[in-house]
This record gives C-alpha cells, sequence and structure tokens, in this order.
C-alpha cells in the first residue's frame, strides 16, 4: 500500500494536522505587536507540505521585493493540494455490500462526502491567502 503514491498520498493525507488559519483580525488585536510573517508563515509552510507543484514559494520577509510578493500570492491563489480524502470520508463500506448495486452506491455516497471535504480543504486555502493579503 505504501509504495503505491496514490495510496501513499491517501493514507498521509489521514494523518493529524492543524487545519487551523490566522483569523485575519491579529493587526487590530495586536496592534503594533502583530508580526505578519510570524503569524503567517508558518501556517503556509505547514499547508506547503501538501502542495502539487513544487518548489513552494516562501512567504517572505519586511525586504522581499515586490516580484517575489506577487509570484507568491500567484501561487497560492492557484494552489493544487494532493491531499485525498478518499478514506478519511469512508462512511459505508463496500466491500460489506451485498450486491453490485449496493456497492456501486456506496462507493458514490464514499466519493461525494470525499469532493465536499476537498471543496472545504480548497475554501480553507483561500481563505488564509485572502487573510494573509
Amino acid at each position: 500500500t505504501l509504495r503505491d503514491s496514490t495510496k501513499r498520498r491517501a493514507y498521509d493525507s489521514t494523518n493529524e494536522f492543524d487545519e487551523k488559519i490566522p483569523s485575519g483580525r491579529e493587526k487590530e488585536e495586536q496592534g503594533d505587536a502583530f508580526d505578519f510573517y510570524g503569524t503567517y508563515g508558518p501556517v503556509f509552510r505547514s499547508n506547503a507540505r501538501f502542495a502539487e507543484k513544487r518548489p513552494v514559494p516562501d512567504l517572505g520577509d519586511e525586504a522581499s521585493d515586490e516580484r517575489a510578493v506577487d509570484g507568491f500570492y500567484a501561487y497560492w491563489v492557484r494552489f493544487e493540494s494532493w491531499r485525498n480524502f478518499d478514506l478519511e470520508m469512508r462512511e459505508h463500506d463496500p466491500d460489506a455490500a451485498d450486491d453490485r448495486y449496493e456497492k456501486r452506491y456506496m462507493k458514490k455516497e464514499n466519493a461525494k462526502l470525499a469532493a465536499k471535504r476537498k471543496r472545504e480543504e480548497m475554501e480553507r486555502i483561500i481563505a488564509l491567502v485572502e487573510r494573509a493579503r
């Protein structure tokens, strides 16, 4: 199972992962003490682990030029994740089905749940990018 890259990614996607993202109100709440790069940098780096396209640009720092910043946001706006929720979202066990129709139905329902979870994941990434801007 772990030698097959698709199955390996499905397995890796079930591992614990902190999906929290900054609220976007940190500047208001912390004022001058707010560290943008210290707040958002680790979150982007941890999410980069699921990046389909490599290398993943780093958030940078205050000295980053405009071109690097534009490249960073252009990458994350079109972020492609390899994260797979097929194993995590198995509500039905197709192997326990009585016939092929029930098995097909169960697979279809599991696929719907996995697709919904994938959409939620991408919405979370979009929210992260919007809040960082």
